[in-house]
């Protein structure tokens, strides 16, 4: 298999991620530096060709426009900081980084190793800083809720390649990062992507390759039983349960202040 230059940046991007200091950020400025280097050019010629990748664009650029709403105070005027334009800049970067993806789509081997390796990585750095270091919340080179967040993420995807590969050796690894990946996530103690879960995984389950023998509605039976019985599990976790109770114990005194 020939690696592209858009293969590195991708694999390097998903790998490093949560393993290194600034592990994402190595993979985004080359690609970045892809993007610049094949120019507007390819997008304008490419874009109507991948609808689902102009639809990405779009959302990417409204959320960095919603973001431009913290460079203003309550009177509306611009606030001259720095930290104020991050994210917005963030998303709005992202666009740059769209010709070289039109250009020289990923290699899908590319993804499946830098998922899973990713997801390794930040399971074993979850691990290591809790029960090594015995930190209270990983939160890897980051802080917690960015290490939460993106380790789930690429425990799902590492979930979507399990159900899509042909060999069990593949489906095996991509499982076992999967859950490498969600142990990460649940020692960060990041509730707010634990919320997504029972959306995300009917989703996956809905999108994955159906039997051609099983009809829909044992299709939606099956996926409603698995997702039930994965959220019960990872509801009695000791750590999720306990920032559950916090977030409804939160939540009463918010509500008491507001109605007192």
């Amino acid at each position: 298999m020939r690696l592209s230059a858009v293969d590195v940046a991708a694999f390097v991007l998903l790998a490093l991620s949560m393993a290194l200091p600034s592990g994402y950020s190595y993979g985004a400025v080359l690609l970045l530096l892809l993007g610049l280097f094949y120019g507007v050019r390819t997008m304008s010629r490419h874009a109507c060709r991948f609808r689902p990748m102009t639809l990405w664009a779009v959302a990417i650029a409204i959320m960095g426009v919603a973001w431009m709403m913290h460079t203003t105070d309550q009177g509306g005027a611009l606030i001259a900081h720095m930290s104020r334009f991050d994210r917005p800049s963030k998303y709005l970067l992202v666009l740059l980084v769209l010709p070289a993806l039109l250009a020289r789509r990923p290699n899908a081997k590319v993804l499946f190793w830098g998922s899973v390796a990713g997801a390794a990585g930040a399971g074993a750095t979850a691990l290591w800083q809790v029960f090594h270091l015995h930190i209270p919340r990983a939160g890897g080179y980051t802080n917690a809720i960015q290490f939460g967040d993106i380790s789930l993420l690429l425990a799902l995807w590492s979930a979507i390649w399990a159900l899509q590969l042909p060999r069990s050796w593949q489906r095996s690894l991509a499982i076992l990062c999967a859950l490498l990946g969600l142990t990460a996530s649940v020692l960060s103690d990041t509730r707010g992507g634990w919320i997504t879960l029972p959306v995300l995984l009917p989703l996956i389950l809905w999108l994955s390759r159906p039997p051609a023998h099983r009809q829909p509605r044992t299709r939606v039976l099956k996926m409603v039983g698995v997702v039930a019985v994965f959220c019960v599990v990872l509801v009695a976790l000791p750590p999720v349960h306990q920032r559950i109770r916090q977030a409804v114990q939160q939540y009463a005194a918010w509500t008491q202040g507001h109605t007192a």
